[in-house]
């Protein structure tokens, strides 16, 4: 069975104003910006893989900023064939998420 890694980009808007960024300077994020993620799009996308062993990464931006980011999570995991999947963020995310991240298969 093939593996695939997968790298799925939440957002493009962050939080942080970090000076090394690429991101940041075009996507500035205010707190009354609403950003959630389709979740039939995104179960559309993972069913494209159904027959792999497939590594996710949820990146961004800032994936925390996200604000249906634990629906995300359990519908990743729900996927049997998705069999790892990491989280890069700057700290928001084990700050607003812990109970989400603290799952086996999430590598933070």
């Amino acid at each position: 069975m093939k593996l695939f890694f997968l790298e799925l980009i939440l957002t493009k808007k962050c939080n942080q104003t970090c000076s090394y960024c690429d991101v940041y300077p075009l996507t500035k994020y205010k707190k009354d910006d609403i950003v959630e993620v389709d979740l039939d799009y995104l179960k559309y996308v993972l069913s494209c893989f159904n027959d792999c062993n497939l590594y996710v990464e949820l990146c961004g931006g800032e994936p925390g900023i996200v604000q249906n980011f634990k629906e995300v999570c359990d519908t990743i995991l729900d996927l049997g064939y998705v069999k790892k999947f990491q989280v890069m963020s700057n700290g928001l995310v084990r700050k607003l998420h812990q109970d989400t991240i603290e799952n086996p298969r999430v590598i933070y």
